[in-house]
């Protein structure tokens, strides 16, 4: 009966790949929450039996510390304590949970996260990610390397499992993550460190090389959720392709722009924000026509280009954890503002501007 169930579900799923693949062109901006007690997705096949010897692995996550479980899980293809992987956050004591990589009995983690100033699970957006290269294993927190665990000689390279790749919770444990995860990726090969900042937050197509599992968890509606390498790899929420009470939920907006967040559906509005000041005007230009550069930034200088003059504007720069870094407030006529960047670390910055009427956020890259 269960074999008979599993070639259905897979036959139905096939099916349903075919006639909604459009969505892989034009997929809407959302996002996918898990709610912590028993929400997951399946993915229809055990991908990471492919990968060998070095890998790469990356999700974005957000959620908050106090409403997380023991261990909560971001991917696993553990079926037994000794067989599988998972990726996940360790219990600390009263210490933030710290990110760890689990290959059958052993675990491999940066004890209280090394120099990672902060929670993982502080309701802000952040990147993480896992690179096992030669013999060495680093981790990686918002484009930041933190902490590198030097030739475990216990590691074995092969990430072999026959259990599918389950997303939001462990096959063998009850440990759910409560929150957003997206862009989840899987590389057959190790990524360097310029690879993992300049990408963390890209959409990529999917063709890239060595990208052997790649869910961008954007569709903003149905039971699947597409695998952009290959349809092969695609899956569905829960326990079936039918909902369930194991579904996580869809979620309209940018979850790392709207922070604070993360899956109640009242994401804070982020562009035509409309405000009654009769005292302050726009002159002959419209802040979505602006221009960011150089971008990504090599030197200490951005230059932001409005095209004509325009007053007042409000500048703010946001990490990718959600921190304003940086505020400039500019109240004289101009037409390109010029900001300092020299203080910031490398990675993803967002820059929001507030004009009259209006507002946008655009990305930048600091080198």
């Amino acid at each position: 009966m269960n074999l008979i169930k599993n070639i259905l579900s897979r036959t139905f799923l096939i099916v349903a790949l075919i006639f909604t693949n459009q969505q892989l062109l034009a997929q809407s901006e959302a996002h996918l929450y898990f709610d912590g007690v028993n929400d997951f997705l399946e993915t229809q096949d055990p991908l990471l039996n492919t990968v060998s010897s070095d890998f790469t692995f990356e999700a974005i996550i957000k959620g908050n510390s106090e409403e997380q479980g023991e261990n909560p899980t971001i991917l696993s293809n553990r079926w037994s304590p000794i067989k599988g992987n998972s990726f996940f956050f360790q219990e600390n004591g009263d210490a933030p949970r710290e990110l760890c990589f689990s290959h059958g009995n052993d675990l491999y983690y940066i004890p209280d996260n090394g120099p990672f100033d902060g929670d993982f699970l502080d309701g802000f957006c952040h990147h993480i990610a896992i690179v096992k290269k030669d013999g060495d294993i680093f981790f990686y927190a918002d484009g930041n390397l933190y902490g590198v665990i030097i030739n475990p000689y216990y590691y074995c390279d092969v990430l072999d499992s026959p259990a599918d790749i389950w997303i939001g919770t462990d096959h063998h444990y009850d440990r759910p993550f409560k929150g957003v995860i997206g862009q989840v990726r899987i590389w057959n090969d190790a990524r360097t460190s310029e690879e993992v900042i300049l990408n963390m937050h890209a959409s990529l197509e999917g063709t890239e090389s060595d990208l052997f599992g790649y869910w961008e968890l954007d569709e903003g509606s149905g039971q699947i959720v597409f695998e952009k390498t290959s349809l092969e790899w695609s899956g569905y929420l829960g326990e079936s392709t039918g909902t369930d009470g194991f579904d996580p939920d869809w979620f309209e907006g940018d979850y790392c722009i709207n922070d604070g967040d993360y899956g109640d559906g009242e994401d804070d509005e982020v562009e035509d924000e409309q405000e009654d000041d009769s005292t302050a005007s726009v002159e002959n230009s419209t802040i979505a026509e602006i221009a960011l550069y150089p971008n990504p930034v090599n030197d200490n200088e951005l230059t932001i280009d409005f095209g004509s003059d325009l007053k007042p504007v409000t500048i703010t720069i946001i990490s990718i954890s959600g921190k304003e870094v940086l505020q400039r407030q500019v109240t004289q006529t101009a037409a390109k503002v010029k900001l300092d960047v020299s203080e910031l670390t490398k990675g993803i910055y967002f820059v929001k501007i507030e004009a009259v009427n209006q507002t946008i956020t655009k990305k930048v890259i600091v080198n």
